[in-house]
Formats: C-alpha cells, structure tokens, sequence
C-alpha cells in the first residue's frame, strides 16, 4: 500500500500498531546474525571504493577545497585532487586545485582509472543496416 495515497484513520493506525506488536510481528523471536549486524554496523562498507565514492568521503571530511595549491586562486571550481595517484582513504593524499590546475596535474600523472566499477558511459551496440 503506498504511503500518502490512503487516508488512514486512527482506530485504523491503532488496530495496525496492535498487530504488528509481539508474536504478530514478523521478525519476532529472530535475530540477525553476526556476519549481518557487522554489515549493518559497517553501513555495508567492504573496503573496497570507487573514485567517485573517495572524493565524496574526502569533501564530507575536509569540505570544500577554498585555495588552489598551485596558481593560488578562490575563483571558478575548485576540486579535490589526489596527489599520489594510489587513491588511498588518506586525507593528507588530497589537496585543493582548480580545474585548470588539475586536469594539467592529471595529464602529468594519470589517475587510476580502474577503480571505476564500470564504465561512465555503457557501450551501445551498433546495428546493422542491413
């Protein structure tokens, strides 16, 4: 039943709140198991990261970059680029660029483009015309 669509009434929500209490709720008497309260725990985390999902977690702990290392401006889009190149969850392994700054940085040092989990854009099938 999709919430917001039904008005529910109160003896209805009452009655529904009394069911699924004790025996009537269906996980009741049942636990998970370590394996899934570690996962639960862990926020499903498997040590593994993707690009994208390493330059998030480096903007949610350090925030936006506010100075270019390199040419020194506040200007424009200012990103996040790893200087090693290893792309490890280190923080002291970012520093603030601008674009321009770092798409010239990324053509001396390529970055680890595997760690994409799949591509950017699938490729389409080309059909023939025949």
């Amino acid at each position: 039943m999709p919430t917001g669509v039904y008005i529910r009434s109160e003896e209805y929500k009452a009655k529904l709140s009394k069911t699924m209490q004790g025996a009537g709720n269906h996980f009741y008497g049942k636990t998970h198991t370590p394996e899934a309260r570690k996962k639960i725990s862990d926020g499903n985390y498997s040590g593994d990261h993707s690009y994208r999902s390493l330059h998030l977690w480096v903007r949610r702990h350090k925030g936006k970059p506010t100075e270019c290392v390199e040419c020194h401006t506040i200007d424009g889009i200012l990103q996040w680029a790893n200087i090693s190149g290893e792309y490890k969850r280190d923080l002291d392994d970012y520093q603030g660029m601008c674009n321009k700054c770092h798409m010239i940085a990324d053509k001396l040092h390529p970055p680890i483009v595997h760690l994409r989990k799949r591509p950017r854009w699938p490729k389409k099938e080309l059909k023939n015309a025949n």
